[in-house]
Order: C-alpha cells, then sequence, then structure tokens
C-alpha cells in the first residue's frame, strides 16, 4: 500500500469477491415465486395463528446511518445532527423544510408540502403503520388483544438514537403491543482500522458493520426491554443472547426488514400476512427455510441482485455491491442483465431487503460455519485507507444448509392505490 494506493483497495475486492470468482460460470437468472400467482392456496388463518401463538417476531433495522441520504442532503448544502440521520430519527417532514429553506435562499424551487403532513420519526411513523395493520388483520376483539399481546418485535438501535427510541416508545404507550416483546438491541456496530505506514490498526471510530452483523450478533449480543415507566429491564439475569430468548419464547420465524421501507409505513403492507402465508407453504412444498423479496431493476443497477446457482433452481444467492468490484465479476454480470433483458426484465433482480426466516434453521447455519464471511468496507481519506467489516443480511444465503428462494410481487400496492403516481424507474 506504501508503493501503491491502489494495491489495498485491489486486495479489499478480491477479498470481497472471493465467493463469486468460484461461482463464475454457474450463476443463472433467479426463479421468481409471486405471491398472487398462489391465491387460495395460501393458508391466510393459518399465518395469523402464528402471531397469535407468539411463533413470529418482526426485526427492524433502525440504527443505520442513513449515509447516501446524507450526501444526497449535503449536495443542497443540508446537515443534520448525527442522531436525525439513523434510521429511526429521521423526520421527513424537517428535513424537507430544511431543505425548502435552504433551496428558498439559493432562490431554487421548492418542493411542496400537503397540510395534513406531520413531523414524526420514522421510527413512530413504522410502529403507527403495524399498528394500524394489526387491527385491520384481527378484526375479532379477542384474537387483536392476542395478536398486540403476543406478536414480538426486535429493534436494533445504536447510541445516538437509544434515549429517542426509549422516549418515543414510553410516549406511544409502545403502540398497544406488549412491552415484554417489544425487544431493544443496541449492536450491529464496532471499531474500524486504519491503514498507515504499510500498517493496519484498530482506532475507536465506531461505525455501522451493517445489517448482516446485526442478524448475526443475535446469537450472542443481550438485549433488554422497557417496562411502562421507560426502565430498562435485561431479558434474563443469565448470559442469554436476543436468540436464546426467542427460541425460549416459542419464536420459529423472522422478518427481518429495513425500516426506511416505504411499503411498511402503509398499513395494508406493514404485517404481510399474504407473504407470511406464502414462506409457509413454500416452506412445506419447496423445503425453503429463507425466503428474500426480489424487485424488477428498472436501471439494470449491479448490487444487491438476486441470482441463482446452476443446476440448482432453488438455491439462491444474494450479491452485494462490495462483492462485485472484479473486471470478471462484472463481466458476468452484464451478460446476465442481457439474458435478463432478453426475457423481458429490465435488469437482474434485486434485493428489497425483506427476508423472512426459520430461526433454527439459520441459527444452526451460522453456528455450523462459525458466522458469515467477512466483507469489508474500504475508504480513502487521511490516512493511506480506512476498513470496515460490512456484512449485508443477504449473506446469510451462502451458508450450508440455506435453502432459500426468491418471492416478488406483480403488483404494486402503492401505485395501484394511488400512494404513489406510475413512474417508470419506480415499479416493483
Amino acid at each position: 500500500a506504501r508503493n501503491n494506493p491502489y494495491a489495498l483497495e485491489e486486495t479489499v475486492n478480491q477479498l470481497n469477491g472471493r465467493r463469486i470468482l468460484d461461482l463464475l460460470g454457474k450463476l443463472g437468472l433467479v426463479k421468481s415465486y409471486y405471491l398472487e400467482d398462489f391465491g387460495n392456496e395460501l393458508d391466510l388463518d393459518q399465518a395469523k395463528r402464528l402471531i397469535l401463538e407468539g411463533k413470529v417476531f418482526i426485526e427492524l433495522v433502525a440504527g443505520g446511518a442513513a449515509s447516501r441520504m446524507q450526501e444526497s442532503l449535503l449536495t443542497e448544502e443540508v446537515k443534520l445532527p448525527i442522531g436525525e440521520c439513523r434510521l429511526w430519527g429521521l423526520d421527513i417532514f424537517k428535513i424537507q423544510n430544511l431543505l425548502n429553506r435552504q433551496r428558498e435562499a439559493s432562490q431554487k424551487p421548492i418542493y411542496p408540502i400537503p397540510d395534513f403532513a406531520k413531523s414524526i420519526s420514522l421510527g413512530v411513523r413504522e410502529l403507527l403503520a403495524l399498528k394500524r395493520a394489526v387491527e385491520d388483520a384481527f378484526t375479532d376483539s379477542t384474537e387483536r388483544t392476542e395478536a398486540f399481546k403476543h406478536l414480538v418485535i426486535v429493534i436494533h438501535i445504536e447510541d445516538d438514537i437509544q434515549t429517542m427510541v426509549e422516549k418515543e416508545l414510553v410516549e406511544h404507550n409502545f403502540f398497544g403491543f406488549n412491552p415484554e416483546n417489544i425487544i431493544l438491541v443496541n449492536g450491529g456496530w464496532g471499531d474500524s482500522f486504519i491503514v498507515t505506514n504499510g500498517k493496519v490498526a484498530r482506532i475507536r471510530q465506531r461505525v455501522t458493520w451493517n445489517h448482516g452483523y446485526a442478524l448475526l450478533e443475535l446469537d450472542w449480543i443481550k438485549g433488554y426491554t422497557l417496562d411502562k415507566t421507560g426502565a430498562r429491564k435485561s431479558l434474563n439475569e443469565s448470559n442469554e443472547s436476543v436468540f436464546d430468548h426467542l427460541e425460549q419464547k416459542g419464536a420459529e420465524i423472522g422478518i427481518l426488514r429495513r425500516i426506511n421501507d416505504l411499503f411498511l409505513l402503509y398499513p395494508p403492507l406493514a404485517l404481510d400476512i399474504g407473504m407470511l402465508a406464502l414462506f409457509r407453504y413454500l416452506s412445506k412444498a419447496r423445503g425453503a427455510n429463507v425466503i428474500a423479496e426480489v424487485m424488477t431493476n428498472p436501471t439494470a443497477q449491479k448490487g444487491g441482485l438476486a441470482l441463482r446457482v446452476a443446476p440448482q433452481e432453488r438455491f439462491v444467492v444474494l450479491l452485494e455491491g462490495l462483492a462485485i468490484k472484479l473486471g470478471a465479476i462484472d463481466k458476468e454480470l452484464s451478460n446476465l442483465t442481457e439474458q435478463a433483458k432478453k426475457a423481458g426484465l429490465p435488469g437482474i433482480p434485486y434485493n428489497r431487503m425483506y427476508m423472512l426466516y426459520e430461526l433454527k434453521a439459520v441459527r444452526d447455519a451460522i453456528r455450523a460455519e462459525h458466522g458469515i464471511a467477512m466483507s469489508l468496507k474500504y475508504s480513502r481519506d487521511k490516512y493511506e485507507g480506512m476498513l470496515s467489516p460490512e456484512i449485508p443480511s443477504g449473506d446469510i444465503t451462502y451458508l450450508r444448509g440455506m435453502n432459500a428462494l426468491a418471492v416478488a410481487r406483480r403488483k404494486d400496492a402503492l401505485i395501484d392505490n394511488g400512494v404513489l403516481p406510475l413512474d417508470k424507474d419506480y415499479t416493483i
């Protein structure tokens, strides 16, 4: 690295792409199972019973840094305090007002804000939508009470938003859910490393290690809950992990989701009973223990892509952006993109980061392989380079024992119901 500033970056690219290099020539377009195609084959009542019996937990990744949004705002000379950049704390109303003030000062057109818009954090919006979804899905008052009592929610947080999250949960009376079943996990982050004078050294600069690490560490990290006054309560006096606690409660299925997912702010999609039913169907009919929703790729981007390993129709791998920076991989993806276009798709379908998984299967696979293979993020700054682990959740699809299937939707509820206008660059 001392003689060639690009040598380290190339080494990191080789490291991140090592698994894909082994698969070159074997990758093919994924088979997607469309939710709408199964109709009456899906048992929606059974899916609801899973929630009533406490067998389902929703996993919210809430502590991400929203770095791409920050970069976009900086082009408009808008900078947010660190806590307000974390996903839970994003207040779109406030951001839009700040942006408009800056644009007005620069004599640029402002963005209209509807009169009904409110200043609410993204985390609160998400849980309000989930609350409404539970109310709509369980019309029987007894079942509704049981659903609010037994649905488990795991929220990944970090230091900058911990107090905010706790305060908003208490202020909203936990959105009607059982406080003992809202589990807070402060994690998903770690130190970064610098390269200077040809040597690697750890520095105390905490950065996100990505949602895959947040998922992985549930196998050892301890979480906590709050009582109704906001006092913290450890899950258990023993050293049990969050996964231990979930298994002891009888949880079987996890739903990993991004908090900054517009679908999940729309109550008819916030609980998604149909997708839960599809997972149970594919588990029995195809042996799936993970399903990952994929979406149409209108701009043919090369990152977060869903592919299969030929000739195994049922084995899906998710290729994240860090893993595809080598020329040989880029060439393979270009060829596959052309295949997708010939099949009538704009590009290779990409990962929504909406994944349902069997807790025991994922935990067993993680333990059997001693974790998930490391990916690294590299950036140049005042040092010769900075490194930090960057582990995507989609990488669990590479673990032995994972039978991952891709699922998709033929209809877009947001467009069909007038929430969003039809747009050539936005469609599922």
